[in-house]
Parts: structure tokens; C-alpha cells; sequence
């Protein structure tokens, strides 16, 4: 069963994350070495994620690219289907609060 993401520290998430790249990628049967090198980072960069210490984004991107996992960021990358109406009214909210600059006097 799933745990409640809210209840786990930042820490705890990352190492989990870090925890799954590993189990994927020892399924795949993938050394660390391959994975790196196929993802275009490094042997540390891929070592260091499967620790759980995810330094940067692109890198970890890169490495579930490569174990085809990138389906996992749908929820944060995919866009929000609008309705015409709600178009409209983004558009006048946005013209509503125009930036207005300062006169010159």
C-alpha cells in the first residue's frame, strides 16, 4: 500500500525516489556504469541519485528517460485543458491587472 507523501519528509521522498531508480534499473538488468553513460551524466550523478541525493533535476530526468520511467512526471508536466470560458475569463483577470508604468513628469 501506498504511504501518505505528506507525511514523509523532503529527505525521505528523495531517497525512495533514488530507492525505485535503483530497483528499475537492476530489473533492466542496466549497470550503473551503462545507465550513466546512456543518460550523457556521470557514474557519481547516477550513484549518487540511487543514494538519494538528487542534486539536479536535469540529471535525474535524464536517468528516467533512459529506464523509460519519465511517464511518472504526467501530474507535474502535463497541461491543464481549459474550457473556452475559462480562457476568457484568464484573459480579462490578466487584462485587469495589466502592469501599469509610471508617468513621466
Amino acid at each position: 500500500m501506498y504511504e501518505n507523501l505528506y507525511f514523509m519528509t523532503d529527505k525521505a521522498i528523495v531517497q525512495r525516489m533514488g530507492k525505485k531508480i535503483q530497483e528499475v534499473r537492476l530489473r533492466q538488468n542496466i549497470t550503473q556504469q551503462k545507465l550513466a553513460t546512456d543518460a550523457g551524466t556521470s557514474l557519481s550523478t547516477v550513484q549518487k541519485i540511487e543514494r538519494g541525493e538528487i542534486g539536479s533535476i536535469m540529471s535525474y530526468i535524464q536517468v528516467i528517460r533512459v529506464l523509460r520511467m519519465l511517464d511518472s512526471l504526467y501530474l507535474l508536466v502535463e497541461e491543464e485543458k481549459l474550457s473556452p470560458s475559462q480562457i476568457l475569463e484568464a484573459q480579462e483577470k490578466a487584462a485587469k491587472y495589466k502592469r501599469k508604468h509610471a508617468s513621466n513628469k
